[in-house]
């Protein structure tokens, strides 16, 4: 695991933070492996987008 993120409550902005962490932490070379609980925050415009853009 490189990156995770906590919240009091689940926001869609947490799984935003939770992606965005370790990708300016570490910055990759080579592509990783994103696994989710598949929950309706990772279906968001923002998520997809900074998905495709790591």
């Amino acid at each position: 695991m490189v990156g995770w993120a906590t919240a009091d409550r689940m926001r869609t902005d947490l799984v935003a933070d939770a992606l965005t962490a370790p990708y300016c932490w570490r910055r990759p070379a080579d592509p990783v492996i994103f696994h989710s609980d598949r929950g309706s925050q990772y279906t968001i415009h923002q998520f997809a987008t900074l998905a495709a853009e790591f």
